[in-house]
């Protein structure tokens, strides 16, 4: 199974980053259901190893913490670029989760990412085709949402389909201060086949 760590993002803020997937000629822009942000990368596991991953994931402490997409960006070069993103305003209480995350992996025997962290909602994959950026860097570049507030992570399966990559939630870690009675009322649109993992632990539950 290939898996990542990232956050949820609600369909609001979706819709908000739909608007920016617009005006680069040649982008391959993501879709609604692909929206998140990466805290790690994994890789294939096989199941003994997702076992591990998910108990080590599990016993990460964080309290709720608000973020807010502010801006956009490129990876890569201004004349070849690579990624196309949205940026978020501070960026550290993001990261704080991340060295929390790369340091439970790091127990449960995941090699180390050396890649710097960069918070960021991927928007378009670009290619040799793709136009020039600079008008939509220009256009996009107050681009503030509004704040939102993270209340878990999740362990996410990623498989390759027909229209590309599908993003399905393994498991759910919450913060400490969840309002869990939200959670569990929120409207989650990939919960098929979680239940296959429960022996894995309680699906949602950080203990």
């Amino acid at each position: 199974m290939r898996v990542f760590v990232g956050l949820e993002l609600p369909a609001d803020l979706r819709d908000r980053l739909m608007d920016l997937c617009d005006g680069v000629d040649g982008a391959k822009w993501q879709r609604f259901d692909q929206f998140h942000l990466t805290l790690r990368f994994i890789g294939e596991l096989d199941r003994h190893q997702l076992e591990d991953v998910t108990t080590a994931l599990a016993d990460i402490r964080f309290g709720r913490f608000p973020i807010t997409m502010k801006g956009v960006g490129y990876f890569g070069t201004l004349a070849e670029p690579r990624i196309l993103w949205a940026g978020v305003a501070d960026p550290e209480p993001v990261a704080h989760l991340a060295r929390k995350v790369n340091q439970a992996l790091r127990r449960a025997g995941v090699a180390e990412e050396p890649r710097k962290f960069a918070a960021h909602v991927t928007l378009a994959r670009c290619t040799r085709r793709t136009g020039p950026i600079t008008r939509w860097l220009s256009a996009l570049a107050t681009f503030r949402a509004e704040p939102i507030l993270i209340e878990h992570f999740t362990l996410f399966e990623s498989r390759l389909g027909h229209g590309g990559a599908e993003y399905n939630a393994v498991a759910r870690f919450p913060a400490e201060d969840a309002d869990m009675e939200a959670l569990a009322a929120m409207p989650w649109s990939d919960t098929e086949g979680i239940e296959d993992m429960s022996h894995l632990g309680e699906v949602g539950s950080a203990e």
